[in-house]
């Protein structure tokens, strides 16, 4: 039996460099290397070994002290942990704005009580656009580390011992159960702990194999030297072929596990010891945990105030900061008070208690200081007002009078978030979501409404859409050409619309059974003559694309291909809302996750390669010389990230209508329908009198719909009533214009009960016999439709 008699490795601080070092080049930027992400999953393995390593020599040599070991952990990871993430917390505040204060304290609570991971596992996933803007997601590793620790212990001292077979045999065990978990809930397999055991299974099978026979694998022959080396090519083209967008197990988690636990293996030969063991990489190494702590807020700061795509010398000096930032915390917190738990381990339930208590202490100060930091922006007064500069050529781009474009902006006191919910409530009703038409991100296929959502009756030509969550922004899109009984749609969050379904694990069950199932009613329904296509480009392959166009034309069908548009890598509305908002609102180009115009290029050429294949350019509603966060009369385009509401469809419809009349026409002929609707202010004609309807939904308000009818003589292309007067109890008046493309401009007030006169404007689109127009009206969402 031979047995570990040093404590210190110096090749193993160089393997938890090149671990720290993928992570940070992932983080800096995912084009730079794709799967740095792996370095995590080194970290377990490291993990596994050093515990476990530790453990079994303990309990060989003397009784093991639980409280001991629990101890020596804490004082280990808690005070660094707990320090950078309350300057984190307090920094986020201030960076972010008030506006976030809720979510930030939840990562932050959860970060300092160590079940991270749980919290993000309900909430976003770790590849996720709006992830890249939460200062606090890297602790969700750390919290599976400490809740390895707590359970490891017990489970080796009183179970598996020290027999190698029993730690084969968990390893085996546990990398089943994880590979059956990420086949049904990818995200499980990710961020929960029991997941991961296979990973510090693994370390801990070489540390019990070291414990037996190290001498074996110290030798200098060459087999064992180049096994060394292999394990380094394994882990870092991983990192190379891994990809966060299209997560493989065995790429991303298991290949990282092997080659990790073979450089540990052999990790005491020599020529390992001379080069990932010299000192360059042991500095770093040393250093590991407090980079990684540190890294993620200042890369998150700097791309909340710079983008995510900086010159490569901004994130070399980002580099820089990290680094100096971590040898700063491990020099006066980590070192410190690891050494101080090591001389206070003879009193460790008194230790154990004051740090506790310093911990509640701690999360009681940030809390406080959050309730203060709330308290004093409101005192401050609210929304800060910006007025902007705006072009003529901005002016005409956008549709906006000067007038309109010199309004003041209202900046902070969640101004702008306030406006997303409302944009999120509209698009809720008009994108058919309320419908059910619109399945979540993982929801099972069931769930989905097929009856509402792909009806057969009326019958005549239909358009399907079929998309991701675009979907839902799209349909007020192609309902401003085609009537809404036309149109039939299946959509889901997430789900990219790929022909044939990939079946890759990555993509829930219940995507791939409704992929699967909308292009089946497509190549069995006849009365289905085009399709709709569109979707978050940014995850697609030119390959996927030109599959897809050619199986819907085979089929005899007209395919309609939404173009691209921007994603940005922060969540619009709170951007705005933030102490930088007034700067930047103008143009949001820096925070772009890839370059539109040039994925908007490859789609038009894939596109024009097929017969019956249409392109429907829609950025240049979005971005022209600049790409704006506000359109029109100082309107928000974005409700988060990526996703608009149905007034800017509206915008969008401008610009294709202007841009592209011949793809319009195109799709209006796909059910039969005239290129050029006859509208009453073309032909002049007197239309019958209208029987409208006003329905106005609360907002996050239990208060119950209003809704009123009234009639309104429609004649050339304007229609107006009034009923009483201001004075009356029942009193209404109401003016709309429609133009000569069948745009709705209407204004109205009227009186309800004793809340005096309701102002409402709403925005639409009018065809013979049918109406649709919304707008607000105070707390309400309002939209008019024909009885």
């Amino acid at each position: 039996m031979m047995r570990t008699t040093s404590n210190y490795i110096p090749a193993l601080d160089g393997l938890r460099a090149v671990s720290i070092i993928l992570v940070l080049v992932f983080h800096l930027n995912k084009n730079y290397l794709p799967g740095g992400f792996i370095g995590v999953d080194i970290f377990f393995v490291i993990s596994g070994y050093i515990i476990s390593r530790h453990i079994i020599n303990e309990r060989t040599t003397k009784f093991f002290n639980f409280s001991k070991f629990y101890w020596r952990r804490v004082t280990r990871l808690v005070p660094a942990a707990t320090v950078t993430a309350l300057i984190t917390y307090i920094a986020s505040l201030h960076v972010f704005g008030s506006d976030r204060t809720a979510e930030l304290t939840g990562s932050f609570a959860t970060s300092t009580l160590w079940t991270s991971n749980i919290y993000y596992y309900f909430n976003i996933g770790y590849f996720d656009t709006i992830s890249s803007s939460n200062p606090f997601l890297h602790y969700w590793s750390l919290s599976v580390e400490e809740q390895f620790y707590l359970a490891w212990p017990a489970l080796i001292v009183f179970a598996v011992g020290v027999k190698f077979y029993r730690y084969a045999l968990l390893f085996i065990a546990s990398l089943a159960f994880a590979a059956i978990l990420f086949s049904f809930d990818p995200q499980a397999m990710f961020y929960l702990m029991p997941a991961r055991v296979f990973q510090f299974a693994a370390g801990a099978s070489i540390a019990c194999a070291h414990f037996y026979r190290q001498a074996w694998f110290e030798s200098g022959n060459g087999a064992a030297s180049a096994a060394g080396f292999v394990s380094l090519v394994i882990m870092v083209g991983s990192a190379v072929f891994a990809s966060g967008e299209d997560y493989n197990f065995i790429i991303a988690a298991l290949a990282p596990t092997v080659g990790a636990s073979i450089f540990i293996l052999y990790v005491n030969t020599v020529p390992l010891s001379l080069t990932i063991g010299s000192s360059w990489f042991t500095w770093i190494g040393k250093r590991a945990y407090s980079i990684y702590l540190v890294h993620w807020p200042i890369m998150v700061f700097a791309s909340f105030y710079l983008g995510p795509n900086k010159p490569i010398v901004i994130d070399a000096l980002i580099l820089l900061a990290c680094f100096a930032a971590a040898d700063l915390l491990y020099h006066q917190v980590e070192t410190p008070l690891r050494q101080y738990g090591r001389k206070f381990g003879d009193r460790t339930g008194k230790a154990i208690g004051l740090s506790l208590a310093s911990l509640a202490t701690i999360t009681a100060v940030a809390l406080a200081y959050s309730a203060f930091f709330l308290q004093r922006n409101a005192a401050d007064g609210g929304p800060v007002a910006a007025t902007p500069s705006v072009s003529e050529q901005q002016i005409a781009d956008t549709g906006a009078t000067p007038a309109e474009s010199s309004n003041e902006i209202e900046f902070g006191a969640n101004h702008f978030t306030q406006l997303a919910g409302e944009i999120s409530a509209r698009r809720y009703r008009q994108g058919r979501i309320s419908r059910g038409c619109h399945l979540p991100y993982g929801e099972p296929f069931d769930q989905f409404m097929v009856d509402a959502c792909l009806p057969t009756l009326p019958a005549g030509q239909k358009v399907i859409l079929i998309g991701d969550s675009y979907g839902a922004e799209t349909i007020p899109l192609i309902e401003t050409w085609i009537a809404p009984d036309q149109l039939i749609s299946a959509v889901s969050g997430g789900c990219l619309p790929i022909y044939p379904e990939p079946g890759v694990a990555s993509r829930p069950q219940s995507c791939q059974e409704l992929n699967r199932y909308r292009y089946d009613v497509l190549a069995s329904r006849e009365d289905v003559t085009a399709v709709v296509l569109v979707s978050n480009w940014r995850h697609w392959r030119a390959i996927n694309i030109e599959s897809t166009i050619e199986y819907i034309t085979s089929l005899g069908k007209q395919v309609f291909v939404i173009g691209a548009r921007p994603q940005y890598s922060e969540s619009i509305p709170g951007l705005l809302d933030s102490p930088i908002g007034s700067q930047v609102y103008q143009d949001l180009s820096r925070y772009h996750m890839y370059d539109p115009h040039e994925k908007n290029a490859l789609l038009e050429d894939i596109v024009g390669r097929f017969d019956g294949a249409f392109f429907m350019d829609v950025l240049p509603a979005f971005c022209t010389d600049t790409c704006p966060a506000l359109f029109g009369d100082q309107q928000l385009i974005y409700m988060d990230a990526a996703h608009t509401g149905p007034d800017f469809a509206q915008q969008i419809a401008q610009q294709i209508e202007l841009n592209q009349p011949d793809v319009i026409a195109a799709l209006r002929g796909s059910v039969g329908q005239p290129d050029t609707p006859a509208l009453p202010a073309r032909t002049g004609t007197v239309s019958p009198i209208l029987a409208l309807r006003l329905e106005c939904a609360a907002i996050n308000e239990d208060l119950p719909a209003a809704t009123r009818t009234f009639q309104a003589p429609l004649t050339n292309g304007a229609f107006s009533f009034q009923i009483g007067t201001p004075s009356d109890d029942r009193y209404e008046r109401w003016r709309g214009v429609i133009d000569a493309d069948g745009r709705l401009t209407i204004e109205g007030e009227y009186i309800e009960g004793a809340g005096g006169i309701k102002p409402v404007r709403l925005e639409g689109r009018y065809r013979p016999g049918q109406l649709s127009a919304s707008g607000n009206r105070g707390i309400r969402l309002c939209d008019l439709f024909i009885d």
